[in-house]
């Protein structure tokens, strides 16, 4: 389904807009559901992520005591 291209020749401002018949609608979408599995996925993640920032952070520490 094609929209109706506006006329070139009209000078009314808003003809650049598509022209839409009374009952064709815009579809928006749909607004995500959380589930339990998607949230415990994240927090997961998260946990994991931590646990790599605090080895890394040891890592610098022994790295800069070696330095000293």
């Amino acid at each position: 389904m094609f929209w109706e291209k506006a006329d070139h020749k009209d000078t009314d401002y808003f003809s650049a807009f598509r022209k839409r018949d009374i009952d064709q609608k815009m579809k928006t979408r749909n607004k995500t559901k959380l589930s339990i599995e998607s949230y415990l996925k994240m927090f997961e993640l998260r946990k994991s992520c931590l646990s790599v920032l605090y080895i890394l952070q040891d890592t610098y520490k022994r790295e800069e005591l070696k330095k000293k």
